[in-house]
């Protein structure tokens, strides 16, 4: 079981992403007028009020820009290919107090998935509509997330595109799913969903609202 987040490592780790997002956009200056300089702003802003010890967690109604930014898909060329959609997306997931899914934790993913595999195959449900589909899609994750391990790269966030259940909205949708009348499982399939595609944990949440936090 994954510990939840403290105040003081979601400081850290929103910190250094909005650290890396500064850097892909260092060419660009801080402004109103267009999307880059929007989220120049709203990441020093998040480093400032981190600094000063006085950034609530959660802070996900505090990030506009930074999510229309990420759903919109409005920014330079160059930034996509240096990877700023993922650190983006990594800011939403810590703005929830949810803890990333970064390799030092792909053994978790591994162990829900395995967990899941389980369920569906030890409990006589392969002849229900989509098992094959979904068992299909666990295994090719955890191969790639186990070469992943080996190279010693991050494959978390997966892009939707070409798994067989979770891409197909007649057996997979946020929450509702064919399994929906087993509810253990149908958590379940919602968790690993949310490891693999969103690349947070969804359980345990953030530990302590009340927490003293340090400045990271």
């Amino acid at each position: 079981m994954v510990a939840p987040m403290t105040k003081r490592e979601v400081y850290e780790e929103t910190v250094k992403y909005c650290d890396r997002i500064l850097e892909i956009l260092k060419d660009w200056e801080g402004s109103n007028d267009h999307p880059p300089g929007r989220i120049i702003y709203q990441c020093e802003w998040l480093k400032q009020e981190i600094e000063r010890n006085r950034l609530p967690v959660p802070f996900y109604n505090m990030i506009h820009n930074i999510r229309h930014t990420y759903v919109d898909g409005d920014m330079p060329d160059e930034a996509y290919e240096k990877g700023i959609q993922r650190y983006l997306n990594n800011i939403i997931i810590l703005s929830d107090g949810h803890r990333l899914v970064t390799p030092e934790y792909y053994p978790d993913v591994v162990e829900d998935i395995d967990r899941l595999l389980s369920y569906i195959e030890n409990g006589g449900l392969m002849d229900h509509a989509g098992a094959r589909e979904l068992v299909k899609d666990l295994e090719r994750a955890k191969g790639k997330i186990l070469a992943a391990m080996e190279r010693g790269e991050e494959v978390i966030p997966f892009a939707w595109d070409g798994f067989l259940f979770f891409d197909n909205p007649d057996f997979f949708a946020w929450g509702v799913t064919v399994f929906e009348d087993i509810p253990e499982l149908d958590h379940l399939i919602y968790v690993v969903a949310s490891e693999l595609f969103e690349g947070e944990f969804t359980e345990g949440g953030y530990a302590d609202p009340r927490e003293e936090a340090r400045p990271a």
